[in-house]
């Protein structure tokens, strides 16, 4: 935390950098920022307060015990003991393994359930489901920096989604609003658990969906990310696979591994091109960091394909890493035979789809709003010359034709 006599004079980005790759943080660092706040000629307050959080280690029964990854299971006897793969049935931190949801080289989620201790002493689930993520066993095997940096990605993920509040975003609880008196003993995201399927099998199940009901997914999913921008936070990997979708139409972000700071979005994850490759934005392309309009673009990208069935750009967006090429990408009308939306609404897609993120809408609430009413730059069609100027038109005809007809009777002489 800093007042702007610090941060309008010294790179906060650079700042929390070192801070991060150092081991620790020392009694005099935040002095030494402050002094270079001065030199740099800071004439205002000068105020800076720097914590540095690092992953709890053991748990209230054992402080010896460190939060250790999830290797190759050796057993599927539960309690879970912070050395084996997560499997069905195993039990980690009070919470019981039930099913698995999803499995990739990269991670695997688990429906996950807190056990109750009922007055006989015997275990019942309680009603609380979840949904467990933890890294595969496909990255232990590398680098031992990568799988670290992606076991702190965790972490991240976690402090940055509990700062979110809104229906449309996915909730990570702590063990104890569950009622747990544990700290985690493993590496691991904890969510709610969304009763539905995600966007992309719903997308397969309706094909072409009415512009209507687009416009409500869409809506849904933008109220999802204004309440992240509002908290100072970019999703950068909004797509179908990261949306749910319930029996209601209700819709719900998922998977914020992607995310990251506005003011600062590689300070956490320094991806180069964070997301699907067919939903990122053109910036992140050519080497540039994501602003809200990087979202709004993924999103537009998500109402185009909802109401074309295909990508604005194709696959050519992803093979263009210079400016340059990117210029001479060609926005795709979304009026063809197979859609039937109004032309101003086309406008609107364009102008959230362009290259050019300042030419994008300033606000997220503005490209909804003109998904539903046109506004006289999205369908006003340039006017001819002679509507335009009448008056300069035909005096300039007049004068034309009297030039021409000088000239012709000069020939004819």
């Amino acid at each position: 935390m800093s007042s702007d006599g610090v941060h309008d004079f010294i790179n906060m980005t650079e700042v929390l950098t070192d801070i991060r790759s150092s081991s620790a943080l020392l009694s005099d660092t935040a002095q030494k920022y402050v002094f270079q706040a001065l030199n740099n000629g800071s004439d205002d307050n000068l105020t800076l307060i720097l914590i540095k959080l690092t992953p709890q280690q053991g748990n209230h029964q054992n402080s010896t015990t460190t939060v250790k990854p999830v290797q190759k299971n050796t057993s599927v006897t539960a309690p879970f003991d912070g050395h084996s793969l997560m499997r069905v049935g195993d039990v980690i931190d009070g919470l019981t393994l039930k099913r698995q949801l999803y499995a990739s080289a990269r991670s695997h989620i688990y429906i996950a359930k807190p056990k109750d201790i009922s007055s006989s002493g015997q275990q019942t689930c309680s009603g609380n489901t979840l949904a467990l993520k933890v890294l595969a066993t496909d990255l232990l095997s590398s680098d031992e920096r990568d799988y670290a940096q992606d076991n702190t990605r965790q972490y991240t993920e976690t402090w940055l989604a509990r700062r979110i509040q809104s229906e449309h975003v996915v909730r990570y609880p702590t063990l104890s609003s569950l009622g747990l008196s544990h700290l985690p003993s493993a590496a691991y995201c904890l969510t709610e658990y969304l009763e539905g399927q995600t966007l992309a099998q719903w997308i397969t199940d309706n094909p072409l969906p009415p512009l209507e009901k687009v416009r409500c997914i869409v809506e849904q999913v933008a109220a999802g990310l204004q309440a992240m921008h509002r908290q100072g936070i970019l999703h950068r990997d909004i797509r179908p696979e990261n949306i749910m979708i319930n029996d209601e139409e209700h819709c719900t972000i998922i998977d914020l591994g992607a995310a990251g700071l506005i003011d600062a979005p590689g300070l956490y994850n320094n991806t180069p091109i964070p997301g699907d490759l067919l939903y990122a934005a053109p910036e992140y392309f050519i080497g540039d960091v994501g602003t809200e309009q990087s979202d709004q673009f993924s999103l537009a990208v998500l109402c185009y394909t909802l109401l074309c069935g295909r990508h604005p750009y194709g696959t050519k967006l992803a093979h263009c890493h210079t400016r340059a090429n990117q210029q001479k990408l060609k926005y795709q009308s979304a009026i063809d035979g197979n859609t039937h939306i109004p032309l101003w609404l086309d406008g609107a897609l364009k102008r959230a789809l362009h290259i050019n993120p300042e030419k994008r809408f300033t606000a997220l609430s503005e490209f909804i709003y003109a998904l539903r009413y046109p506004t006289p730059h999205q369908y006003a069609q340039p006017l001819p010359l002679v509507k335009r100027h009448p008056l300069a038109f035909y005096k300039t005809l007049a004068l034309i034709l009297t030039f021409t007809n000088v000239m012709t009777a000069l020939l004819l002489l």
